[in-house]
């Protein structure tokens, strides 16, 4: 794990820790601790909405215009 942290700082690179995550929320899993239940899908799938969200938004126009182009011919 903290190799992983180390290239994440290392490349500029945002860094999702769903072992964390579970810690947060062991509601959200089922008995076995490492499977989702609904709300634990759900909690995971807004925290990385969260990391992920802001470089989806900032980079669609780039990608609808790709997709229009490709489209088109």
């Amino acid at each position: 794990a903290v190799e992983i942290r180390k290239l994440a700082a290392e490349f500029s690179l945002a860094l999702i820790d769903l072992r964390t995550l579970a810690a947060d929320f062991p509601q959200g899993f089922s008995f076995d601790g490492l499977h989702t239940n609904a709300a634990g899908a759900k909690f995971i799938a807004e925290r990385m909405h969260e990391v992920v969200g802001p470089f989806v938004l900032r980079d669609q126009p780039k990608w609808q215009a790709a997709i229009t182009a490709k489209t088109k011919s």
